[in-house]
């Protein structure tokens, strides 16, 4: 009989390895609805009012989303450089 195949004693799946495969990507931001907040300032100026923003959608490079108070549109889009 040959050793060649088969289980060997001891071997197993090892169990999940920290660090190995692919890194991870994924961000949660929530579902269409989702209230998110923007703030902003100016280099040498006061912060402004916290902006409420609805997130509209959700793709691998774009992200969009519509300021509740004025319904202003804001694209976020990956450069792909």
């Amino acid at each position: 009989m040959s050793n060649w195949g088969g289980k060997r004693k001891g071997a197993g799946s090892g169990g999940k390895r920290e660090g190995a495969g692919r890194p991870r990507e994924k961000i949660k931001l929530g579902r269409p609805g989702t209230i998110w907040f923007m703030e902003k300032s100016e280099i040498n100026g006061l912060p402004e009012k916290p902006r409420r923003l609805c997130l509209l959608s959700v793709s691998d490079d774009e992200i969009e989303f519509q300021d509740v108070e004025t319904e202003e549109l804001i694209s976020i889009r990956n450069s792909h450089d």
